[in-house]
């Protein structure tokens, strides 16, 4: 399995926007409102983490919304689509349900934001980390490089695998990890204990205080983890770019956060969660 998306612009919508999970129409902001059939001409649709193509999306309520598409035929009831209304370097996001599929439109429900659920691991999984600098990362981005996400997870092999891994990669315009980034993540800046993770980041600890400067932050760009997850019958090997979001100080330690650059896809996330449900 091999998820490859151009990394400036997975960077530019994952880092640089800001994304803001509403519930409603109504909690959109004021400048918007009054022009909403024209904006929401212009949203940006993904089903499956692929992007619809559509002819017409319009409200019904504040709830509820109408698309009309090509073909019907892509689309399942129940399952999920995001309805993305870019505004600068915002994005505002609606994670809706298909409720209805009649002819070419598709009816759906705007679903109250939902927060990852985070899995606490028991024991001291450690987690290495490689720290990629703004200027060296720049680099990649001007490059136009890809990055992808290496994988021998299959949902239909998963139980007959006794090690899956998961890595994110950064390849050049021949498929060829760049040499610099293989560099980069040979390197253990930091170690830690990996406290929980969910589909879309995860929280590390590090057994000491970790005094940044504002230079060391704006410095930093991206940070590289590196941990394996023992359970009873496998073992989930990683290694995933991630943005550090925030951090705290509890006693002697540090907790860093993370959001990972990749997030696991939902079905995906299920089986693993499925996984270590058993530890």
């Amino acid at each position: 399995m091999l998820d490859k998306v151009e990394l400036a612009t997975k960077v530019k919508t994952s880092i640089l926007q800001r994304n803001i999970a509403l519930g409603s129409l109504d909690y959109l902001p004021k400048h918007i409102k009054p022009q909403l059939d024209q904006w929401l001409n212009k949203a940006v649709l993904l089903y499956g983490q692929n992007k619809v193509e559509y002819l017409t999306i319009k409200p019904i309520n504040d709830k509820n919304l109408v698309i009309e598409v090509s073909d019907p035929s892509h689309f399942e009831l129940g399952k999920i689509i995001l309805v993305i209304l870019p505004d600068g370097q915002q994005r505002y996001i609606f994670q809706c349900l298909i409720k209805k599929i009649e002819n070419n439109y598709l009816e759906i429900e705007i679903l109250s934001p939902r927060y990852d659920q985070r899995i606490k691991l028991p024991g001291n999984i450690p987690v290495f980390m490689s720290i990629i600098n703004k200027h060296a990362f720049n680099k990649f981005l001007e490059e136009g490089y890809y990055l992808i996400r290496e994988s021998n997870f299959s949902l239909n092999s998963s139980q007959d695998l006794k090690d899956l891994y998961f890595y994110d990669l950064i390849i050049d315009n021949q498929n060829n990890v760049e040499s610099n980034f293989r560099n980069y993540i040979s390197k253990n800046n930091l170690m830690g204990i990996l406290i929980d993770i969910s589909s879309g980041g995860a929280c590390v600890k590090v057994p000491t205080l970790l005094l940044f400067s504002e230079e060391d932050l704006n410095e930093i760009f991206m940070f590289y983890l590196k941990f394996e997850i023992v359970l009873k019958e496998t073992k989930i090997k990683c290694g995933l770019l991630s943005s550090l979001r925030n951090f705290r100080f509890e006693q002697t330690s540090t907790y860093l956060h993370f959001m990972f650059l990749l997030s696991f896809k939902n079905e995906i996330w299920q089986k693993i969660k499925s996984l270590l449900s058993f530890t």
